[in-house]
């Protein structure tokens, strides 16, 4: 049975990504919430495979957890957060490449009694993607067609698709099942539409996180401005991220930095949104204040062709109905 220790070591969350509630652990499988995991599930078991990289990715495989336990042809004890396997034992280890992480202990990973087989975009992994297709160790490709753009979900869909043909699913089928899949509440999520402005919402609140939903939304609405409202989430983990915090936004065409979200803390640790908003081009970003000060400016400044993006842990997913009420009212 797969199971995964609670009172596993924490990743420090000034320095890595926060985990979001977890689903729950199937008996039969080993899970990990990313698509890959989702896409999985959704056409077969996923015994007898551990897949993984470092939490510094964006897209992570464990959260900020250790992960231990035994698994159909085998066991393992990880923990992706600090880089280390401890063992491995007659399975199969899928880990991302082109991650730092797994970089400094894939020798590690290959010394073990296991099959590793490598996923990303480098041309040195077993498995590479490049734009829409994934070309596997036998030099055969398959065309990928994602509902979800960006980068990070190509890496994700990439390693469903190495698991489910470890499993013994056909690459077609498997390519069939990921294309299908339309994405979870609170990533990169459509809320709608109004007055010729696009509202996504998304549960960004890493500077990893902001960066590649950006990213995404480029892609996907190629040519129009990227309008983006950050909730920042928590005091430490603010006071901790602010140049990267000012870098990863510095891609939007438009930046609107609202209150910090404090959650479960209550000393401010003299940190505010401003900080974030003084390291950036005070022409294209401005402390948005409370939720409804930026409702309010949003409504003000979008025009048609504008994606507006929420990003956030806290409240801010609210933003994006609200505005689209106003914006309808204004067509």
């Amino acid at each position: 049975m797969s199971t995964i220790d609670p009172d596993a070591p924490q990743a420090n969350p000034e320095t890595t990504n926060a985990t979001p509630p977890r689903p729950p652990v199937s008996r039969r499988r080993w899970i990990t919430p990313t698509l890959g995991a989702i896409a999985a599930l959704a056409i077969g078991l996923l015994g007898g495979i551990l897949i993984g990289q470092s939490t510094a990715s964006p897209a992570r495989a464990f959260g900020a957890r250790a992960a231990q336990g035994s698994f159909a042809g085998g066991t393992a004890s990880a923990n992706f957060t600090s880089g280390t396997v401890v063992s491995v034992k007659d399975g199969t280890l899928v880990v991302n490449g082109d991650d730092p992480g797994v970089q400094r202990v894939i020798d590690r990973f290959r010394s073990m009694p296991a099959r590793v087989l490598t996923y990303g975009a480098g041309s040195g992994n077993d498995w590479r993607f490049d734009g829409r297709a994934v070309t596997g160790p036998s030099g055969a490709e398959i065309k990928l067609d994602l509902a979800v753009p960006g980068v990070h979900n190509r890496s994700n869909a990439t390693a469903a698709l190495v698991v489910m043909r470890e499993m013994g699913i056909e690459l077609p089928e498997a390519a069939s099942a990921l294309s299908s899949y339309r994405g979870v509440g609170r990533r990169f999520e459509l809320k709608g539409e109004a007055d010729g402005v696009t509202v996504i919402d998304d549960y960004a609140h890493h500077p990893q996180e902001i960066a590649a939903t950006i990213a995404a939304a480029r892609e996907r609405y190629p040519g129009r401005r990227i309008v983006a409202a950050f909730q920042p989430h928590t005091y430490s983990r603010t006071r901790a991220l602010l140049d990267p915090f000012a870098q990863a936004l510095g891609a939007a065409d438009r930046a609107i930095v609202l209150d910090i979200y404090p959650a479960r803390e209550t000393e401010t640790l003299g940190v505010s949104s401003e900080d974030i908003v003084r390291r950036m081009n005070p022409e294209r970003t401005v402390a948005g204040g409370t939720l409804a000060q930026a409702v309010d400016r949003l409504f003000r400044e979008t025009r048609t062709g504008d994606v507006v993006l929420t990003l956030g842990a806290g409240d801010v997913t609210l933003v994006g109905p609200k505005l689209l009420a106003l914006l309808e009212d204004r067509s």
